[in-house]
């Protein structure tokens, strides 16, 4: 043996003993890495094999440095959204101003009975807490308690652009859409706000820096199916049902090719976000007038917007439903929003709408589900609806807020707080 305190001898190769201490250490020391590694790593919204495709200057932000105004109780809402401006309507409004100017929309919700459609409202809204936002600055005081749900009659189809007629600018842009509907052969139809309207590079039909990308990740990704974007900026659910009412929607008709389909093959739809933000525009000191959301916005979310909301995108599923219903539906959940406070964007989670969104991606996947089964009054039964899916879309934009618990808008994905970029 060597004397006390001599180095050990280096490994031989060849002496079957050390090439199985050597690997041994490797292995260990590998799977010690890979536990590092994953605790620092790990988590929901981690970083992964993300696509890179841009990188945009965005608002300033509140940043990292701000900690949790309050603890959100068990049970409470605090997965999902938030409050960042509106969609922008018009090409020349200021990024401030932008979600002030929202088209009015009439409140709605869908026209079903009590039974299984009450408890899942029931479960929904009552007895959960609304936590305090995390957003520094907040001017939301206290947790509120959701109050129960209640039902408002069904929207009615109204033209976007404020006005009972609607402004000649979003006219001009819907009969544009329903001219390509009418022509369109396409097998994926997208409809929409903004959000959907960025892939087509544009926001009201104008051309926009941060989604020039848009089109080409678009086509690169499902460009087999030849995508064809219905949607315009700011579009709450009466304006999207007007356009499906009024040759917003492809004619099964003129289909053509070598299939028989008379439907579009598959149809997503996302829209409501800004049925919510109409929902706190008159609200007196609220966030719209003063830059700061208050407990009154959150009210009026609640007891407007989450009603009107859901409503509003059941009814635009029926509408989908009646115009193609050999269809693949997919109906995705309200995605995550940031807070503006004082023209500052915070990304942290829960905002001040992130209950809300949750409350109206709950009503509406309940309801879609139960409507598959037949059990709910506000459908027809499970083969009218068997097509209909819902996905939601939250965790993808979000990521652990490792400065103060909880999560956070990943604004490497949404710049804003609200529209995904290229990256998104």
């Amino acid at each position: 043996p060597p004397p006390r305190g001599a180095r050990p001898p280096p490994p031989r190769p060849r002496d079957p003993a050390d090439r199985r201490r050597v690997w041994t250490w490797a292995t260990v020391s590998f799977l010690l890495m890979c536990v590092m590694w994953s605790s620092v790593a790990g988590g929901p919204g981690a970083e992964g094999a993300r696509t890179r495709e841009m990188a945009l200057d965005g608002p300033p932000s509140i940043g990292n440095e701000q900690r949790d105004r309050a603890s959100a109780a068990d049970g409470s809402f605090a997965r999902g959204s938030g409050l960042a401006r509106d969609d922008t309507k018009e090409t020349d409004r200021s990024d401030d101003a932008s979600y002030t100017d929202v088209a009015e929309a009439s409140d709605g919700s869908s026209s079903a009975d009590a039974g299984s459609d009450a408890e899942v409202e029931e479960e929904a809204t009552a007895t959960k807490e609304i936590p305090i936002p995390r957003t520094k600055g907040t001017c939301v005081t206290r947790s509120l308690r959701a109050p129960r749900f209640e039902r408002s009659p069904s929207p009615e189809p109204e033209p976007g652009g404020g006005g009972a007629s609607g402004s000649a600018a979003w006219l001009e842009l819907a009969a544009a859409l329903a001219a390509e509907a009418g022509n369109s052969t396409s097998d994926l139809i997208l409809v929409g706000d903004s959000i959907t309207e960025a892939w087509r590079g544009t926001s009201f039909g104008a051309p926009r820096a941060e989604y020039a990308s848009a089109p080409e990740i678009l086509n690169r990704r499902l460009g087999e199916y030849s995508p064809l974007p219905l949607a315009i900026a700011g579009d709450t659910t009466s304006n999207v049902l007007w356009r499906l009412r009024n040759g917003g929607f492809p004619d099964k008709t003129i289909r053509s090719g070598s299939r028989s389909a008379t439907s579009p093959p598959f149809v997503v739809l996302l829209i409501g976000t800004n049925d919510l933000s109409v929902s706190v525009r008159d609200v007196e000191n609220g966030g719209v007038a003063t830059g700061c959301a208050s407990d009154a916005d959150v009210a009026a979310l609640f007891s407007s917007g989450v009603p009107s909301a859901s409503a509003g995108i059941i009814a635009c599923v029926e509408e989908l439903v009646k115009l193609c219903p050999d269809s693949r539906i997919v109906v995705l959940g309200i995605t995550p929003r940031g807070e503006r406070v004082y023209n500052r964007v915070s990304y942290l989670q829960p905002s001040v709408w992130s209950a809300a969104i949750d409350a109206t991606n709950v009503l509406v996947e309940r309801a879609l589900e139960n409507g598959k089964r037949g059990v709910s009054s506000s459908f027809g039964g499970s083969k009218r609806y068997r097509n209909v899916v819902f996905q939601p879309c939250s965790e993808p934009f979000l990521v652990r807020d490792l400065a103060g618990g909880g999560k956070r808008v990943d604004e490497r994905l949404m710049r804003d707080g609200l529209h995904p970029n290229g990256a998104g």
